[in-house]
């Protein structure tokens, strides 16, 4: 009961500053602001978050890991790590792709330090995707290439979303994330095989 209070509290938080992150700007939007949009005090909102830049950052990743590391989990050995990694982020990307989450993936590529963060979050994805994928396919796959087929996937998924946020860019969140996995599968075909 306490949990689901405290992450229904996370998410009225995010939806509060996502709502003025985008009416207001990331810069201008103050913690006092935030705190009556999210009808919270500010010093309620420190239990929940340490700034807002990590409220940014939670509203652009805050349930996609999870929904990647069930979906190859759920995927399990019926097709190789990369094409697992590939069928959940291409399906991930449509549920995820709002013009909301284009706003807030352009926030997090404009400024350094929320790019800092933006990038130890895909750290933490390939750490976490390497672990399910030795997971799910044991000791038929090393943890060297458990570790590569992970970092290879967060590599796509990072330049698909850097494609997708360009002004010029008319492809979906799921074209792009279909390019770049073709490309990877096209460079390194040894990758796509299962283990084993």
């Amino acid at each position: 009961m306490r949990q689901q209070k405290r992450k229904e509290t996370r998410a009225r938080i995010s939806k509060a500053a996502l709502g003025l992150f985008i009416a207001k700007g990331f810069e201008a939007t103050t913690l006092d602001e935030l705190a009556v949009a999210a009808g919270i005090s500010r010093r309620t909102f420190f239990h929940y978050f340490k700034s807002k830049e990590e409220v940014l950052v939670g509203c652009a990743t805050t349930d996609f890991k999870d929904e990647i590391l069930q979906g190859v989990v759920e995927l399990g050995q019926s097709c190789a790590p990369l094409g697992a990694i590939e069928q959940v982020m291409t399906r991930l990307a449509v549920k995820y792709e709002s013009p909301k989450l284009l706003h807030v993936d352009r926030l997090l590529g404009a400024t350094d330090g929320l790019r800092e963060r933006q990038d130890a979050g895909y750290v933490d994805l390939e750490l976490a995707l390497a672990q399910t994928f030795k997971q799910v396919w044991g000791k038929r796959l090393p943890d060297d290439e458990a570790r590569l087929i992970a970092l290879i996937a967060v590599g796509n998924l990072r330049i698909a979303k850097e494609r997708w946020r360009l002004p010029e860019n008319t492809s979906s969140l799921e074209r792009c994330m279909r390019v770049t996995f073709a490309l990877t599968r096209e460079k390194a075909p040894a990758l796509a095989k299962t283990p084993g």
